[in-house]
């Protein structure tokens, strides 16, 4: 560059920082954990610390595929939480969520967020301990529940701040029917703090879930059901 004026210098130094900053902008759109908390309206983040759920069966890190039977029989079995340096705290609790934003399909999502478990009270050292989730159970548990031809879900899992004077049990009837929900927008509605740790996997139908929506007492809606339920209802199929 010594060749080169100061001036032209300072425009091929801006258009390297416009170029730097433009891809940086790219890459952030591409980032599917990003791209998950963009899609969860009100979402609020002060992450410190590092978390860990995993099932009996199945352990996951962010965006790992993982069968949908092995989430059916019971919530995780860990839920890890260790705050980082200066933000230990024996006294704080936290309220956990756990939802998909993907329901029916990621496309149309008619029925974002579907609430799939809530527990609230959890202390710092039980999350420590790193077993099961110990508090008290707002929302009891669901496990994957995507209905057949609706591609991979996101089912994330959200750990909020519950300050003194907040009321996570409130979240009951906020997140009654549990589909078509804003979890972020009720949580802050509830008193709770900013999400201090999330995690999340995919999943997608397996024949398993027909017997998760029977439970629920739920039929998907005519383009996404399986062969057996559209067996099962004809007369819907062809309305």
């Amino acid at each position: 560059m010594k060749d080169m004026t100061e001036e032209n210098k300072k425009k091929l130094i801006s258009a390297l920082e416009t170029a730097d900053k433009a891809s940086e902008k790219a890459g952030s759109t591409t980032d599917p954990t990003k791209e998950l908390y963009c899609d969860l309206e009100g979402f609020e983040s002060e992450f410190s610390g590092s978390f860990v759920v995993a099932y009996p069966e199945a352990s996951f890190k962010n965006g790992d595929e993982l069968p949908a039977p092995k989430t059916h029989a019971c919530p995780p079995s860990k839920f890890s939480y260790v705050p980082a340096p200066g933000h230990k705290d024996a006294s704080k609790k936290y309220t956990l969520i756990m939802c998909d934003p993907d329901a029916p399909d990621r496309k149309g999502h008619a029925f974002r967020e579907f609430v799939h478990y809530v527990v609230s009270d959890v202390t710092q050292e039980s999350l420590a301990a790193g077993g099961a989730l110990e508090g008290k159970t707002v929302v009891e548990y669901l496990g994957v529940g995507c209905p057949c031809k609706s591609g991979f879900h996101r089912y994330v899992f959200l750990l909020f701040q519950q300050p003194e004077g907040s009321t996570p049990a409130s979240l009951a009837e906020a997140f009654e029917g549990r589909g078509g929900k804003k979890v972020c927008v009720a949580a802050k509605a509830a008193g709770l703090g900013k999400v201090v740790a999330a995690t999340w996997f995919q999943s997608t139908w397996d024949v398993s879930i027909d017997a998760v929506h029977v439970a629920m007492g739920w039929l998907p809606p005519a383009p996404f059901r399986s062969p057996t339920q559209e067996a099962a209802n004809p007369e819907a199929a062809a309305a």
